[in-house]
């Protein structure tokens, strides 16, 4: 999903020079047909833009526009990816808006949010159905986050009905509406300006695989460094090639357990290369991630715990309440040292990953829902 980064937009003003005229029009070009040329003062409709991304791993999370117009009813609304989204997977646009136009009320100045999303979680959007299900890309909806108050005198975020009609693909765009009513009742009875943040976050998870453990010898210590040569316990497999292609560096295939006295070992392996190299970028921000679970079994000596282990190094290590861990990487193998107290023999050790990227614009969409 971090999530608060406004987006650039260029606005011409009556007096700007020829140059400016010329790159404004570049840009509502590059938007699409039916993107709003740039107004000066009050309008019902804008456009942003965001930079754009040449990294292969990441043009898929690039979002490169965004427009809004209000209408007598609606607010409707175009997210523009790099990509066409048939060829993407899961994306999410998430609308943080400030109905009053502001800062000082709501949450961090803002009273509703709205989402619009495409696409399955553990499939690349261009993969067939499952058992005669909808297909990845057919998978359309849209949800809304309100304020209310708290027992306490606070606020919270809480989910809400948005009334509207499913959001729809047009190649690089997701078109989408929600009614202006849901602004309006949350804004400043007198004017209609609203500020939206825009973010937009693609994914591509695994499905978990799980094995479960018994410790009831004295095991194998295992040097954690990434190779995975030294290891002889039962693979438990998984098929490859599930996720989009440039997330199989997180596709699981294998998960291998040992154990010691004082801790348990577990290694996961990749289908592809990627994992350790993974390079981050500059405006669309991610990193690959697999998790490990680990679930002491009756009788039960320590509590549950997670460790999440970050592509793009070669080592990490950190704490959980049952002890100290230290993971180590390679392109396609994950090795981690977890605790495991002296008499819990049974455990329940689950791997799971996910590649998530996040895409925030620079720049504040504002429109005015009064103006017609």
């Amino acid at each position: 999903m971090t999530m608060d980064r406004p987006a650039r937009w260029f606005r011409s003003r009556p007096e700007a020079p020829r140059r400016s005229l010329v790159c404004a029009w570049l840009l509502s070009t590059a938007l699409g047909a039916q993107a709003p040329a740039p107004t000066t003062g009050r309008s019902n409709e804008a456009a942003i833009a965001d930079p754009t991304t040449n990294l292969p791993r990441l043009v898929h999370g690039d979002a490169v526009g965004f427009r809004a117009k209000a209408t007598r009813d609606r607010i409707e609304c175009a997210l523009v990816m790099q990509k066409p989204l048939i060829d993407g997977m899961f994306t999410c646009v998430e609308l943080w808006i400030d109905c009053d136009d502001k800062p000082a009320t709501g949450l961090g100045g803002r009273e509703l949010r709205i989402r619009a999303a495409v696409g399955s979680r553990f499939q690349p959007s261009s993969a067939l159905p499952v058992d005669g299900g909808k297909k990845p890309i057919e998978h359309l909806r849209i949800s809304g986050t309100e304020l209310q108050p708290t027992e306490g005198g606070g606020v919270r975020w809480i989910h809400c009905w948005v009334q509207a009609d499913a959001p729809v693909v047009h190649g690089n765009e997701l078109r989408f509406w929600f009614p202006r009513s849901l602004v309006r009742e949350r804004g400043d009875r007198y004017h209609g300006r609203v500020a939206m943040r825009v973010s937009v976050e693609t994914s591509c998870s695994d499905q978990p695989i799980e094995r479960l453990h018994v410790a009831n010898d004295q095991g194998i210590p295992i040097q954690v460094d990434g190779d995975d040569r030294e290891w002889s316990a039962v693979r438990v497999r998984d098929p490859g090639d599930e996720l989009h292609p440039v997330a199989r560096c997180v596709d699981l295939v294998g998960l291998r357990t040992e154990h010691a006295d004082d801790c348990l070992f577990a290694c996961a392996e990749l289908v592809e290369a990627g994992f350790e190299s993974w390079v981050p970028g500059d405006d669309v921000l991610g990193v690959p991630t697999v998790t490990f679970l680990v679930e002491p079994l009756f009788p039960r000596y320590q509590m549950p715990y997670e460790v999440q282990v970050f592509g793009g190094s070669r080592a990490m290590e950190g704490r959980v309440e049952a002890g100290g861990w230290r993971a180590a990487c390679r392109e396609r193998t994950v090795e981690v040292r977890l605790p495991r107290q002296k008499g819990q023999n049974r455990l329940r050790v689950i791997a799971l990953s996910d590649f998530v990227l996040r895409d925030e614009f620079d720049t504040e969409l504002r429109i005015d829902t009064e103006v017609r």
